[in-house]
């Protein structure tokens, strides 16, 4: 029992001299690096360096350096932050101007005595390359647009509106977009003419972005590889006038043919389709 006494006496005696030894000082600053080192937190940071003088003035200097470059650190974060806020407020500024403009020209077009229009911003596009092609949705509108509502796209390299294509009814449980068939669409397809001839026939969608038929042209047709097809005033949803895209491919004809078949490129550009201008009738 004496023993045990002495014992807990004597490691009591050692542990007080250590601690108020220079060692149980360079163990406790080590102990603060390693959990600083393992989590390199504010608090940790801080407890490592008010023990940083047990490891000696270098390491003193170490975390002052440290501790400067955090703060450099967090001036550069907010500097970035602002020039975010100043970049998305530019490009906010640009898309405002370019729907202005595209608002403009159409109010300036010859669509204006007939059509009211609306620029909308596309929000969504389908999942998977065949929804891609073939629609593009918009957020429901206040005033919601009417079925086939006629859409179209500023053609840049042209500089005028070209067809991109109508809105679809709207299936039952769609509470927020309202999507367009795109003249791209398998689903879609529309009376055209062609601009020089002004021979008549169908344009239908193939599923592909560079791609459209064009069918029951005549067979004595003078159509030929960059003519322009146009809307026909024969459609029910479109107004005439409209560019849709120029042929590129015309096929050879068959003996059992009736009719003349092309193919046509599209003028829609869908790696840039990021709004529509939405043509409403005057009496909407």
């Amino acid at each position: 029992m004496k023993k045990d006494f002495y014992l807990a006496l004597g490691l009591t005696v050692f542990l007080m001299i250590l601690a108020g030894s220079s060692l149980a000082g360079r163990l406790a600053a080590w102990r603060a690096v390693a959990w600083y080192l393992v989590n390199p937190a504010p608090t940790a940071m801080a407890q490592a360096q008010r023990h940083a003088y047990h490891l000696g003035e270098s390491w003193e200097k170490l975390f002052e350096a440290r501790r400067y470059l955090d703060t450099l650190e967090k001036i550069q974060a907010g500097r970035d932050l602002e020039n975010l806020r100043q970049s998305l407020a530019i490009e906010e500024d640009s898309r405002r101007r370019t729907i202005e403009a595209e608002s403009q020209k159409t109010v300036a077009g010859s669509l204006a005595d007939k059509w009211q229009t609306q620029v909308v911003e596309i929000v969504y596009r389908g999942i998977g390359e065949s929804d891609w092609v073939s629609q593009a949705c918009v957020s429901k509108q206040p005033a919601a647009f009417k079925f086939y509502a006629p859409a179209l796209q500023f053609y840049r390299p042209r500089g005028e509106f070209i067809l991109a294509g109508r809105l679809r009814p709207e299936p039952a449980g769609q509470f927020f977009y309202q999507c367009f068939e795109l003249v791209t669409s398998p689903r879609h397809a529309a009376a055209v003419i062609l601009a020089t001839t002004g021979e008549a026939a169908l344009l239908a969608g193939l599923g592909r972005p560079d791609r459209l038929r064009l069918s029951y042209l005549p067979l004595d047709s003078k159509a030929a590889v960059g003519e322009r097809v146009m809307t026909s005033a024969a459609s029910s949803v479109y107004p005439p006038g409209l560019a849709v895209g120029e042929i590129v491919e015309i096929e050879p004809l068959r003996s059992s043919q009736l009719f003349k078949t092309a193919y046509v490129r599209p003028y829609l550009d869908l790696a840039r389709l990021e709004r529509l201008v939405v043509l409403k009738p005057e009496e909407f």
